[in-house]
């Protein structure tokens, strides 16, 4: 059977690398053969069966999809356990391209990994953009005091690093005044796909791209793997997307759920929360926060600012708006036109509104209609 190999894991300090072999078929879905994640702290005697989990969870469903399998040396039994499940759940939630049954993983060895005295607490931690969704994840889990994990390599391409500075100083400020740890992830978890291979080749089946339908509701909660079993995190929250809908191609809790490895598991939170649910939500607990809060929108401007032009950024400007909170202070930026220049847009056909764009703008156009001081 076709499969990729992911190899013994390579170590120095807070680096990880490990070899991927890929059979020629599957090839062409890699645009590299090293997988390699750099921590903030030394993972050294993490072990071998966590250290491969960021790998295998970016790498499997590349494999699962073209009918093939994943293999490693050696595994956490608890991730391999969860694998069949993950894939299981894929295939449910995508069933025109995960159409064959394979074996989701062939290793050597499983092992099972005693926590040290350390590890055995049952604390939590959480995937921490400093948007939307995470702050509104945030506040709801604020009295566990979750841990907060950043992604470079995310939304944030890898070269950006004044961007990426920019955004890890305003999450460093975020941690430390509200006295949680913080933890700062880099990887080439998305630059070692193709994307335009398996966009090609995938997207007509399941909607919408690789990353937003598949790769990264599992593949950023993986990234924290060796982290997290060494803090003895129980949970890697993050904030939901779009689930409303819960046949929509992105990350539903149906696969992310799965997701588990040593004592952690992977949870989707705020399941069916709007966004404007989640802006309202923000609005009425702002005050909760010691210092001002940024909220963090855009993915278009490589600075790590919102750039208050996207579409992204006018529609959360617009629902600050309806909510009562002036954007200008909470990290946009807002003019005596910005709401004229909406409207003439959204009149003229400029802004998209198909698929899931349409239910953001109904969604604000809801929310408005409820609010009478509006």
């Amino acid at each position: 059977m076709d499969s990729i190999h992911i190899g013994e894991p390579e170590v120095v300090g807070s680096r990880v690398e490990v070899d991927v072999t890929a059979s020629r078929r599957l090839r062409r879905f890699l645009s590299d053969d090293t997988f390699w994640v750099d921590y903030d702290e030394p993972v050294e005697q993490c072990p071998d069966g966590i250290l491969v989990v960021p790998a295998v969870v970016t790498l499997a469903p590349v494999a699962w999809a073209a009918g093939a399998t994943i293999t490693v040396d050696e595994i956490d039994s608890t991730f391999a356990e969860s694998l069949p499940e993950l894939f299981s759940a894929y295939q449910e939630q995508y069933p025109s391209i995960f159409t064959e049954e394979v074996e989701p993983v062939q290793y050597s060895q499983a092992c099972d990994y005693e926590p040290s005295q350390e590890q055995l607490s049952t604390s939590s931690a959480m995937l921490f953009s400093g948007g939307v969704d995470s702050l509104t994840s945030y506040l709801k889990h604020r009295d566990e005091g979750p841990a907060l994990f950043t992604i470079h390599g995310s939304d944030l391409s890898l070269e950006y690093d004044k961007g990426w500075q920019r955004i890890r100083d305003s999450v460093a400020a975020f941690s430390e005044s509200e006295g949680v740890p913080l933890h700062t992830v880099k990887s080439n978890f998305r630059e070692i796909l193709s994307y335009l291979f398996l966009d090609h080749k995938f997207t007509t089946g399941i909607g919408r791209g690789w990353w937003g339908a598949i790769h990264y509701g599992t593949g950023l909660p993986a990234l924290c793997a060796p982290i997290a079993h060494m803090n003895g995190y129980e949970f890697i929250y993050q904030g939901s997307g779009y689930t409303s809908d819960p046949e929509y191609p992105t990350a539903q809790p149906s696969f992310v759920h799965s997701l588990r490895w040593g004592k952690t598991k992977s949870r989707i939170t705020e399941v069916g929360m709007s966004r404007q649910d989640k802006l309202g939500f923000l609005t009425n607990n702002l005050q909760e926060f010691n210092d001002s809060v940024m909220i963090r929108s855009c993915y278009t401007d490589d600075t790590g600012r919102n750039c208050s032009e996207c579409a992204k950024c006018r529609r959360t400007i617009l629902g600050l708006c309806i909510e009562g909170v002036n954007p200008n202070t909470v990290g946009y930026n807002m003019d005596s036109d910005t709401l004229a220049s909406i409207r003439r847009d959204l009149e003229r056909g400029e802004m998209s509104l198909e698929g899931i764009r349409l239910y953001f703008w109904q969604d604000l156009q809801n929310r408005a209609q409820e609010r009478e001081d509006v």
